[in-house]
C-alpha cells in the first residue's frame, strides 16, 4: 500500500490574536486542543507554554482521518506538549476519568 509521505506543518495556521484566544481560555476554563495532524499541529510549543502560563489547560488530539492517523498524538502531540514545557496535569487527556468530570465541572460553574 502507497502511503504519501508526511509533510509537517503543510497548512499555514489559522490567523488570529492567540493571546486573546488565551486569555479567553483562561477566563472561561476553555480547554485548547494540540491538533497532532502533521500537516496542522495547530498549537505550538510556544503557544502551549503560554497557555500553561496563563493557566490554561490542554488536550492532545489525533484529528484521526482515518485509523492510521491514531498514532499522531503519540508521534508529534505529546511532543510538541513537551517541547512547551506540559506537564501530565496541564494535559487533560492524561488525568483519570474522576479529576476529568470534576475538571469538566468546574468549567461550567466558571462560564455561568
Amino acid at each position: 500500500m502507497f502511503r504519501e509521505p508526511i509533510q509537517l506543518g503543510k497548512r499555514p495556521p489559522v490567523d488570529i490574536d492567540m493571546d486573546e484566544v488565551i486569555a479567553a481560555a483562561a477566563r472561561t476554563g476553555t480547554i485548547l486542543e494540540i491538533n497532532a495532524q502533521p500537516d496542522r499541529l495547530d498549537l505550538n510549543d510556544a503557544l502551549v507554554r503560554r497557555a500553561i502560563d496563563a493557566g490554561v489547560k490542554s488536550s492532545i488530539d489525533s484529528d484521526a482521518h482515518n485509523a492510521g492517523d491514531l498514532r499522531f498524538p503519540r508521534l508529534y502531540g505529546i511532543s510538541v506538549a513537551r517541547r512547551g514545557w506540559a506537564a501530565r496535569g496541564d494535559i487533560v487527556n492524561t488525568l483519570t476519568i474522576d479529576r476529568l468530570f470534576a475538571s469538566l465541572k468546574g468549567k461550567r460553574r466558571k462560564a455561568a
